[in-house]
């Protein structure tokens, strides 16, 4: 039998899926909840409001565990262990930005942790860098010296200031670390907003 029509037999799809649960139950439930409810029990009507919502890139990166989350925010994350010392091109791998190709990040801040806190001697910086020729040539994200930092004794840093301020599905990053000065176990997150070009 075909799918109810989307604008009227949603909600009962919904509610047959979470087992009979009342409407405004329906309504308190997260939405990758309800993505999933609808993806196992009508595929036909998942596919349907992917394509009439252009949720294509969200839906997928819910369902499939991506860093799309709900509000259309994308998160770049890496992952630096072990002691910080200056070194270009620390990563094991680039990080290669993959969305859908109308969309683009415009970036909105750089969130820094790490596990032990610079010691008094200093702070830690890191320089984020961009290619768009498959890493030929690479830009840093932020103006000169002024880039992510984390105070000596701090453990997090948040930096919202870039000189290039969107990135493209395609795009190469490359993390370089300026300062270790102690500072271990790294987390850098970019933040970006996920838009139409």
């Amino acid at each position: 039998m075909a799918s109810p029509p989307i604008g009227l037999g949603a909600t009962q799809q919904l509610r047959r899926s979470l087992g009979g649960a009342s409407k405004t139950s329906v309504k308190k439930e997260p939405f990758d909840h309800l993505i999933q409810h609808i993806k196992q029990s009508d595929p036909m009507l998942y596919e349907a409001l992917k394509r009439l919502f252009g949720l294509d890139e969200q839906v997928t990166n819910i369902i499939e565990g991506g860093q799309v989350i709900p509000g259309q925010h994308k998160e770049i994350r890496m992952i630096l262990p072990g002691v910080q010392v200056p070194l270009a091109d620390v990563a094991d791998n680039r990080y290669r930005v993959t969305i859908n190709d109308k969309k683009k990040i415009k970036l909105l801040r750089t969130e820094s942790t790490v596990k032990s806190a610079p010691p008094g001697g200093g702070p830690w910086t890191c320089d984020i860098l961009r290619s768009i020729d498959q890493s030929a040539t690479f830009q840093s994200l932020y103006n000169s010296g002024d880039i992510p930092t984390i105070l000596a004794g701090a453990h997090r840093g948040t930096h919202k200031i870039f000189a290039i301020t969107t990135l493209f599905d395609g795009d190469e990053l490359r993390y370089d670390i300026i300062l270790g000065n102690g500072a271990n176990n790294l987390e850098i997150v970019l933040v970006g907003s996920l838009e139409d070009k």
